[in-house]
């Protein structure tokens, strides 16, 4: 995943789109929480979210099927602007409503995301800073590992 610079950034180069992010999270208010932080940032647009495994799974199945369809639309394929993917980033909660805190649902959604989905990146966020876990969620295939408490600067 590329380094955002407050020089490359969006809001500092209006031909930049905002990233475009996927919130996966069993709990609404802190999906509500994130996404009204995220987005005024103005580098970051919440696109679609889930509160389970399969909506989430079925979300980014479906997002990037009607990429693909619009890719092979030969009239859209002719338009100058370059087609964008449909989600740059998944934040995923390791937990996903799991009744067992040591659980970790989040993991099997996250590798059958990149199995799928090679090329798109997914942040894995716990509610523990735990090094067993921050290296299952990298075998799975997850681009970051954070904290649910990481402080923001």
């Amino acid at each position: 995943m590329s380094d955002v610079t407050p020089e490359s950034s969006a809001s500092s180069n209006p031909k930049l789109r905002p990233l475009q992010l996927m919130l996966v999270d069993e709990d609404p208010v802190f999906r509500l929480g994130l996404k009204v932080w995220l987005e005024q940032q103005s580098d970051f647009v919440v696109v679609a979210e889930a509160g389970t495994s399969s909506e989430a799974l079925s979300g980014v199945r479906s997002r990037f099927s009607d990429y693909q369809k619009s890719l092979d639309n030969p009239a859209l394929r002719k338009k100058k602007q370059p087609l964008q993917p449909p989600i740059d980033l998944v934040i995923l909660d390791l937990g996903l409503g799991a009744k067992d805190p040591k659980a970790t649902p989040g993991l099997s959604v996250c590798q059958q995301i990149k199995t799928d989905f090679p090329q798109l990146p997914v942040l894995v966020l716990s509610a523990q800073l735990e090094p067993v876990l921050q290296a299952a969620a990298q075998r799975m295939g997850a681009s970051a590992y954070g904290t649910r408490s990481m402080s923001v600067r």
